[in-house]
């Protein structure tokens, strides 16, 4: 099956937009394409939004969806709690809309939350359990491949996803299929594991394309269409920054519990060299979320801004619910321990000699020639270097390096041509100027030497020609070519 993230070779044009904004550098150059190495990427799913030509692409899952409705007669929606910032409608009519689509029944992906915050509030009243949350998969990627030494302080509970599957199939039987639906693309990793009971996962994107080729329209229904088994109310805030801890809070009891949530990728990653220390004191939940602000935010959702809006949507749907449509206790026989193993990714392991060698090819003979300028896409040029060296970037995306190849190549034509040559700016000075033009119009008897021809550069043009007239008639015409006789001295 292709991966959740892949690249279209064809389409890319050698930005590098993609390798500035990758937070984990996983997008490897080869013969002028990027693309995606999938075994280094996090499927955070910002190469896909800041690509300028839509190289980059999510896999489309809408015919597996299809056919998994046409083979089966009982598949159900696990409707991700971020739906009310992406459809500005009553629930009622977005799962009529689903049901049209073919779906059986619709029920909250914040159930599972639920079940797995309960099981989290427990453990922390008794002083016990992990300290990270399992329930976004992008993070759980980050830890397993670029900080393995935190694996152990991730929760052993399964995702909120994986708890709700687990859910419905206890209630409606294993025949049934779960068809996750949300603001995420990294689920769809999560559901390519064969060891997940989900068994798709569709994009919030991917929903309203497929509804608005069914012409389906997202209106009221006259029939009440209700969630399987009822609208869940205390964890309806998952999708939001904080969302997982309110819902913990309200069942802990332990007064010495630290429950600290943490969104965006960067943010993530700074707090990872306090884990060890913080986690000595027992009573500690980290809520992690890749997305800024939470899933509300998620590559997966029709329109990434918005944020307030998107989050008092949300909130709005949560005071609606009443308290009693909490799903409460329920779940609690269910078997949901998982062990997340760690897959690192080997750091790199050249020495400053090594990379020494890169830097020296690239024209950078000193420190003040690493300007770290990040137009290759990494932060420095010994980064870049390393690169390079690991076979994830081509010496050609150093532009200062190219530049000073195409200036190089200029100047060796410079110099062959028997003619004499002279470029100026213009204010009619030297820019450049050949051997040829210097011995024809000046009294220099030495030898020249580059240094020589450097030191001209920046002097008037008058300094070796007098008449310097069809210079500026040349800068005034509109032609590309001007062909003229100058006396200088004795010579034509």
């Amino acid at each position: 099956m292709k991966s959740p993230i892949y690249t279209e070779k064809t389409r890319c044009q050698d930005c590098y937009k993609c390798v500035r904004q990758c937070p984990v550098k996983a997008i490897q150059v080869n013969d002028g394409s990027a693309v995606v190495r999938h075994d280094l990427c996090i499927f955070c799913g910002r190469c896909i939004e800041v690509c300028p030509v839509n190289a980059k692409k999510l896999r489309s899952d809408i015919s597996r969806a299809k056919q998994l409705l046409s083979l089966n007669s009982s598949v159900w929606v696990s409707l991700a709690p971020s739906f009310p910032a992406e459809f500005d409608i009553p629930a009622s009519a977005l799962i009529g809309a689903l049901r049209k689509l073919g779906f059986t029944g619709v029920s909250e992906t914040s159930i599972g939350a639920d079940i797995i915050s309960g099981k989290i509030s427990r453990r922390l009243d008794d002083c016990g359990g992990r300290v990270i949350s399992s329930a976004c998969p992008t993070v759980n990627e980050l830890i397993r491949k670029y900080s393995p030494d935190l694996v152990p302080y991730i929760s052993d509970l399964v995702s909120p996803l994986h708890a709700h599957a687990d859910y419905l199939k206890s209630k409606l039987g294993n025949g049934i299929k779960v068809v996750f639906i949300g603001p995420c693309i990294s689920k769809k990793l999560e559901a390519d594991d064969e060891n997940n009971p989900v068994d798709l996962a569709l994009t919030f994107k991917e929903l309203r394309k497929w509804l608005n080729h069914e012409k389906i329209e997202l209106t009221e229904n006259e029939e009440e269409q209700g969630f399987f088994p009822e609208s869940n109310c205390s964890a309806a805030v998952f999708a939001v920054e904080g969302g997982m801890l309110n819902t913990i809070k309200a069942e802990v009891s332990a007064v010495d519990s630290r429950l600290l949530s943490c969104s965006g990728i960067s943010n993530i990653r700074g707090t990872f060299g306090d884990i060890a220390a913080l986690a000595e004191k027992p009573g500690l939940f980290l809520e992690f979320l890749a997305c800024d602000g939470g899933c509300i935010s998620g590559r997966g959702m029709t329109d990434c801004s918005g944020y307030l809006k998107k989050r008092l949507r949300v909130l709005n749907y949560y005071n609606s619910l009443s308290a009693e449509s909490s799903i409460g206790g329920r779940g609690s026989d269910l078997s949901i321990n998982r062990t997340i193993s760690a897959d690192p990714v080997p750091p790199p392991k050249h020495n400053d000699g090594e990379i020494g060698e890169v830097l020296m090819s690239l024209d950078k003979f000193s420190s003040e020639d690493e300007i770290n300028c990040s137009g290759c896409g990494y932060n420095s040029c010994r980064d870049f270097a390393e690169a390079v060296l690991e076979g994830m970037a081509e010496k050609s995306m150093c532009v200062t390096h190219m530049r000073k190849m195409a200036e190089k190549k200029s100047n060796a034509l410079l110099k062959a041509l028997p003619l004499g040559v002279v470029i100026i700016d213009s204010s009619e000075r030297i820019l450049e100027c050949n051997r040829k033009f210097i011995t024809s119009f000046s009294d220099i008897d030495m030898d020249i030497d580059e240094k020589i021809e450097r030191r001209l550069s920046g002097l008037p043009l008058k300094s070796f020609i007098s008449d310097t007239d069809l210079f500026g008639s040349i800068q005034n015409s509109d032609s590309d070519m001007l062909e003229g006789r100058l006396r200088s001295k004795d010579k034509v």
